[in-house]
């Protein structure tokens, strides 16, 4: 896994949160947390780091990260296709969006062991469910 094996939570929060502001910068930044809430629970669960430790954050670098480019958010998008006179170009916002991102991430990392909870009780699992729940598509439609 390219985060690896971490020796501290700040080492792992600072991979983690790099890693999403390089993805969120070319990625849409929701679909990206929905990805990635399952991989950083399994990749917590194995380093044995609490799960709240790292969710808010992954949320908030993901949004900060989407500062970096016009594609980052639908906010964005939005904006470059209702105003087209601003000739938004890609990489437009990247120069006060990297002084965002970067300062986003490292209150991220200096805060997160004071704010958010350090013990595993908020941890959720992530086991599979037991039972295969079938819908019938005709019975909600």
């Amino acid at each position: 896994f390219f985060l690896g094996s971490p020796k501290s939570i700040q080492v792992a929060q600072t991979k983690l949160f790099f890693t999403l502001g390089a993805f969120g910068s070319v990625f849409n930044n929701t679909p990206l947390v929905a990805v990635m809430i399952p991989i950083v629970k399994r990749w917590c669960a194995a380093q044995d780091f609490p799960v709240a430790q790292f969710m808010m954050p992954l949320s908030f670098v993901t949004m900060l990260s989407a500062c970096l480019t016009s594609m980052g958010s639908s906010t964005n998008l939005l904006a470059v296709n209702l105003v087209p006179e601003a000739d938004i170009k890609f990489f437009d916002l990247f120069p006060a969006g990297i002084i965002i991102a970067l300062a986003g991430i490292f209150w991220c990392i200096v805060t997160a062991p004071f704010l958010l909870p350090m013990d595993r009780d908020h941890d959720v699992a992530v086991e599979a469910p037991e039972e295969e729940i079938e819908l019938d598509p005709l019975q909600y439609g």
